[in-house]
């Protein structure tokens, strides 16, 4: 399997990088990001966005999900991932704080729709990948991997430590009726009363 991650990454390296940044490095860094891809159909598939005491809060009647950012400021974009040869449309939600609320830099949220993967064993499969392609990807450090249970889904939670850009990131995968969720928040804080990562992973429901 190959998977592009490069929105991914270009999210949290970014978070990290304006934090130590100066103006003058900026133009550089925004240059080397990869632009939203353009399109149309992720604001076809948008039924509701609320903007309530100044979060972001999304229900999507697609993959039925709800999530709540704690700013209004989410970019919203599609791009295309190649796995095993396929090209799958990934839909993101992504908020680059940089410490302006909390010690959190970026939260992130995506999801993709993999229908033919519908056994245990093709489930797992796809979580391994994803933690470990991001581990070798990032040359990072995993902190802790656990098994979920919510939903009436599948569900993984890891954290992993980037020792290059000094960022510790929280991830979870979910994934129930042929969609592929992915959540992560990143921080240079190590902070095991995160409340604002805690607020962000407990926000997200699979309404279906």
């Amino acid at each position: 399997m190959k998977i592009a991650y490069v929105a991914l990454f270009a999210l949290i390296i970014s978070s990290c990088t304006e934090q130590v940044a100066d103006e003058s490095s900026s133009n550089e860094k925004s240059k080397s990001q990869k632009a939203p891809t353009e399109i149309g159909p992720i604001e076809a598939k948008l039924e509701e966005i609320n903007h309530k005491n100044g979060t972001f809060e999304l229900k999507h009647p697609g993959p039925k999900l709800e999530i709540i950012f704690p700013l209004q400021s989410v970019e919203k974009y599609a791009d295309m991932e190649d796995i095993d040869g396929k090209k799958y449309e990934v839909f993101n939600y992504s908020l680059n704080t940089k410490n302006q609320i909390d010690e959190n830099l970026a939260y992130h949220l995506s999801f993709v729709f993999m229908p033919e993967v519908k056994t245990e064993k093709d489930i797992k499969k796809v979580f391994d990948f994803h933690q470990n392609y991001i581990m070798e990807v990032s040359k990072s450090k995993l902190n802790y991997s656990k098994d979920l249970s919510k939903f009436e889904a599948n569900g993984r939670q890891f954290s992993y430590t980037m020792p290059s850009a000094k960022l510790i990131t929280d991830y979870r995968m979910f994934f129930k009726n042929g969609v592929f969720y992915r959540l992560l928040v990143a921080t240079d804080t190590a902070n095991k009363s995160n409340k604002f990562l805690t607020d962000f992973f407990d926000s997200f429901k699979i309404t279906e």
